[in-house]
């Protein structure tokens, strides 16, 4: 769902013209829709320019969403796991972020000892990883949420 700040005055926009519509007599399901495609297309425009400026919170997010903002809002139920938003904001379950807060000794990479285990490595090829995903990730949980998360967010970026 968009955030509020660009949702309500998309939908108030709909509502008005809707409404000037059937005082004009003038009212269709198909200008309807018209108007709908138009204000959800404004509304996509206005929160891509408000993602797009610097210094936002949520660097890496933005980076990952923005440009497939109309797909990621389009996205169906249950394809948005608890590895893969671990995956696209970079927080919980890498070593980096559990080094800094406490949970971890190190920062370190566990299937490849590469130091600091952040998002960008874990989205680039890891030799490490690949070969212990091999190893034991197939058939257990972990693994097949692993490969789903891998399927997931390829599609985002084909």
């Amino acid at each position: 769902m968009p955030p509020l700040r660009f949702l309500a005055p998309a939908r108030k926009r709909i509502y008005e013209q809707v409404k000037r519509l059937k005082n004009d007599e003038d009212y269709t399901k198909g200008r309807r829709d018209e108007i709908k495609v138009a204000e959800h297309a404004r509304m996509y425009e206005e929160w891509r320019t408000y993602l797009g400026k610097p210094n936002r919170p949520g660097e890496y997010t933005k980076m990952a969403i923005v440009s497939w903002l109309e797909v990621w809002m389009g996205r169906k139920y249950g394809s948005l796991s608890f590895h893969f938003t671990q995956l696209m904001t970079g927080y919980g379950c890498f070593a980096k972020f559990l080094h800094r807060i406490g949970k971890r000794a190190t920062s370190d990479c566990d299937f490849c000892g590469e130091e600091d285990d952040v998002m960008h490595t874990s989205r680039l090829p890891c030799m490490g990883y690949g070969q212990a995903h091999v190893e034991v990730g197939i058939g257990t949980t972990e693994g097949l949420y692993a490969r789903r998360c891998s399927r997931i967010y390829r599609r985002l970026t084909e």
